[in-house]
């Protein structure tokens, strides 16, 4: 844990001093230790809470929001029903100093319905007609929660056995469009996909994405594009 040092000074009596000296690689431990410290206790705190139209919901995202001079921050969100603990550190975004900060990205919230909340960016929509998100659980299964990452991302809360859900959601640009799809069903069992299709050269939307829950499996499909 140190380097042990001996300085000798000659003359009547001979002495020899101890000097314990930390070595620079133990220095940058301790540093590094009360840097990791230091952002555990910032990810702890809320920085933006949200409850459903009827009050049973309540959202609270944890975590670094802003880009990272160094490492990577995360946004987390924990929920609440009816006042008491649903589900907690589930995984909402992460980003280093070459991504997207959420701040950035996502900086604007609102609740479609009593159980689906949504964020993302209001200026994402005035860049043309928005596009549509179908999901659909074709199971016997209720879906605890559901989580559609994408240009915005989507929050399902309690999504009854075969039911569906219409979004909308920002335009599809820059030639493609991507979703990634995370899940839990009440009782247990955890499902995730993902997929990205191609939007041509010239052409404009909107267009219509489908998310299909099964037994198994998550299919991610248009009607409209090809798949990447």
């Amino acid at each position: 844990m140190y380097e042990e040092r001996n300085i000798v000074w000659k003359g009547n009596d001979v002495s020899v001093f101890t000097i314990q000296v930390l070595s620079k690689r133990l220095l940058g431990v301790v540093l590094g230790g009360i840097l990791l410290l230091t952002c555990c206790g910032c990810a702890a705190a809320i920085f933006l809470s949200t409850s459903s139209p009827d009050r049973i919901y309540t959202v609270n995202l944890t975590g670094r929001k802003e880009r990272p001079r160094f490492f990577t921050n995360e946004v987390r969100l924990n929920v609440l029903k009816n006042g008491k603990p649903y589900m907690s550190d589930l995984y909402l975004h992460s980003g280093d100093a070459f991504d997207i900060s959420f701040e950035f990205g996502y900086p604007d919230y609102r609740w479609l319905n009593l159980n689906v909340l949504q964020f993302y960016k209001e200026e994402n929509f005035k860049t043309g007609k928005p596009d549509t998100l179908v999901v659909t659980n074709k199971t016997d299964k209720n879906i605890k929660y559901l989580v559609v990452f994408s240009r915005d991302d989507v929050l399902i809360l309690d999504m009854p056995s075969h039911s569906e859900t219409d979004l909308r959601t920002s335009p599809s640009r820059d030639q493609s469009k991507g979703f990634t799809v995370k899940g839990e069903f009440t009782g247990g069992g955890t499902f995730k996909n993902g997929g990205s299709f191609k939007v041509p050269n010239g052409v404009t939307g909107p267009f219509t994405y489908y998310i299909n829950i099964t037994e198994g499996k998550v299919d991610i499909e248009s009607l409209e594009l090809e798949k990447n």
